[in-house]
């Protein structure tokens, strides 16, 4: 049977009446997010205290956004001329998932990187790397236990940044390299934030020791860790941990609907860094891994539209760093869409299209004949290959 719209118009009203609710009432706390964005926006020294105590407090439980160093209503210009640079590098990933149900137990990752030069004449690069993972591939090397979509998952963000930082090394400087994704891996919470893998950390550092102007955009982000800022500003600091309502005053608002009302086309909000039990773990390996983020506004006057910037402390703090990647995303971002022009064409590069997954079973199936095994879907699967599902 198809999915009979007809009989869901109801929840569909009230879905949409439940949306416009919602929006009014972001529009409310926007506008006193604004007001305390105003009136405590120059006091660091207090905002930091605060957010020191709620982290002490609370510890994992408070991961509000610390002012790095200007005030937090600051709508900072893209450089006038554009920083100088050399590559715009950017890296995405997918996967096959292992199915049970195929013709035989194996998952793929497959990475699609582009890099390309604003100042040069030359065509952008392009390259792939792909990786077939089967028997004892498929389990982990602790457990045993079968890889799941998630772990898979968490490989190929491996993959991913790993790839990004080894071509970013091999172009010419300085290098601007683009993940689409946090470099706040949420991935990584599987590890129970305790520690930190070797492959990201040994990431970090690579990229470090070469000056890659490294960085993860996120697209509509719903972070709300500036607004969970701006609800300490008001609240004794004995009191902080206590009064739990005042704590969640600004709700589930994200901090794009505050800041879609102060940043003009191609401006960017203060440094922040992120409270994260991830981020203080990093700090344990050197205070220039840290990850602090700031806010863009990649749409325009008309249409604000708010990207994340997430980008370790080596290039946030260093002026000429920070301004070549402020200009670079502002630059991608002109593209039709509004949407880095090297992440859309690392993700085209980077998909796997069902063709070419018929096209790898099918040289798979005839590798298993000449070895005198049955290639053979389950009879489930088949079933479902007849009726579309």
């Amino acid at each position: 049977m198809t999915l009979e719209v007809h009989r869901m118009l109801d929840a569909i009203e009230q879905a949409a009446d439940a949306m416009v609710l919602e929006r009014q009432e972001y529009g409310r706390l926007a506008g006193e997010a604004l007001t305390r964005l105003h009136t405590y926006g120059d006091d660091l020294d207090m905002l930091q205290e605060k957010a020191q105590v709620a982290a002490d407090k609370l510890g994992g439980l408070w991961r509000g956004a610390v002012p790095l160093g200007e005030p937090i209503a600051s709508a900072i210009d893209p450089p006038v001329p554009p920083a100088p640079i050399g590559t715009v590098v950017a890296a995405d990933g997918s996967q096959i998932f292992p199915d049970r149900h195929g013709i035989a137990n194996y998952a793929l990752i497959h990475i699609g990187a582009i890099a390309i030069r604003p100042t040069s004449n030359e065509p952008p690069e392009t390259l792939t790397f792909a990786e077939l993972l089967y028997g004892d591939r498929l389990h982990d090397d602790e457990s045993a236990e079968t890889l799941q979509a998630a772990d898979i998952s968490r490989l190929r963000d491996k993959e991913e940044l790993g790839r990004l930082v080894q071509v970013s090394i091999q172009m010419f400087p300085p290098v601007v390299a683009l993940m689409d994704s946090p470099l706040l891996l949420f991935a990584l919470s599987a590890t129970g934030e305790r520690e930190l893998p070797d492959w990201f950390l040994g990431a970090l550092n690579r990229a470090l020791e070469s000056d890659i102007r490294l960085a993860g955009y996120v697209d509509r982000p719903g972070s709300r860790g500036v607004a969970d800022l701006l609800a300490l500003a008001t609240i004794p600091r004995e009191q902080i941990g206590a009064d739990k309502s005042a704590m969640r005053f600004f709700q589930e608002m994200p901090d794009r609907t505050v800041f879609r009302r102060i940043l003009g086309p191609g401006q960017r909000s203060a440094l922040f860094s992120s409270a994260s039990p991830f981020n203080r773990l990093l700090a344990r390996c050197g205070d220039q891994l840290q990850i602090g983020f700031f806010y863009l506004n990649v749409g325009s006057a008309d249409n604000p539209v708010m990207a994340r910037v997430e980008a370790p402390w080596w290039v946030l703090q260093d002026r000429l760093r920070r301004e070549q990647l402020h200009a670079a995303v502002w630059e991608q971002c002109q593209a039709p869409g509004g949407y880095p022009y090297v992440l859309a064409r690392a993700h085209e590069i980077a998909v796997v299209h069902m063709e070419q997954r018929r096209q790898l079973e099918d040289i798979l199936a005839g590798a298993m004949l000449v070895r005198g095994l049955e290639p053979q879907q389950s009879a489930k699967s088949f079933l479902k290959s007849l009726t579309g599902g």
